[in-house]
């Protein structure tokens, strides 16, 4: 189950909360300054505003009257609300071009946005393996376990093909990962205790062009 502790109002908050960080962040880069207000970061992300107000407050923060919220101050609850300043190492599992490109994302030096560390990424092609991909140095799959325990890995990345991502599941429970963030577009058995959080590509594509034909037949 996915975000399991969690009630499916909670979890459907903090996916929103993440589109927030990453809206803000982008106002910050490109020089925004100014204060916003909930009606205009739900306008920007076609998200009411009364649940943009909701979200916001369960990371204490608070609008001020007439002027809404800093920037800057919304971004550092949202972080701490998500605890993104104590840095998670990760292992990578499927050096393929979707774990490649996240490896880029991830491994940029002093940047770790997402509070995520990859240290170690691991694939069973032997043309891959001993390579160093954006900094990281790729290993045999045989190693996940026991460097994850030596290592005390807390986050296990799958990126492997869907028949290979149970196997890769269990190595890394073994190793004691604590939470597994699934990239293989298959279901995963796991224990009550690890945290899973699914990113199905394929079905993301597929919500997408429903969602589109839905809009176009409403044009008809």
């Amino acid at each position: 189950m996915d975000g399991q502790d969690l009630k499916g109002s909670t979890v459907l908050s903090i996916k929103r909360l993440s589109r927030y960080l990453t809206h803000l962040r982008f106002l910050r880069k490109t020089g925004t300054k100014e204060g916003f207000s909930a009606s205009q970061l739900g306008r920007d992300l076609c998200i009411h505003e009364t649940q943009v107000r909701k979200d916001l407050a369960l990371t204490g923060l608070e609008g001020r009257p007439k002027t809404g919220h800093s920037i800057e101050e919304a971004i550092e609850a949202i972080e701490k609300y998500f605890n993104i300043g104590d840095t998670s190492e990760a292992f990578l599992v499927g050096v393929g071009h979707l774990g490649t490109a996240i490896l880029g994302y991830h491994s940029r030096k002093n940047s770790h946005p997402s509070g995520i560390k990859i240290v170690a990424a691991f694939d069973n092609d032997d043309s891959k393996i001993g390579k160093t991909i954006h900094g990281i140095k790729v290993l045999a799959i045989d190693k996940i376990t026991d460097l994850s325990n030596r290592m005390h890995i807390s986050i296990g990345i799958i990126c492997t093909p869907p028949e290979a991502a149970q196997g890769i599941a269990d190595m890394l429970v073994e190793g004691g990962v604590k939470a597994i963030w699934n990239f293989s577009p298959v279901g995963l058995t796991l224990p009550e205790s690890i945290v899973l959080e699914n990113s199905d590509i394929e079905q993301g594509a597929a919500f997408l062009k429903r969602r589109l034909t839905e809009q176009k037949r409403g044009k008809k």
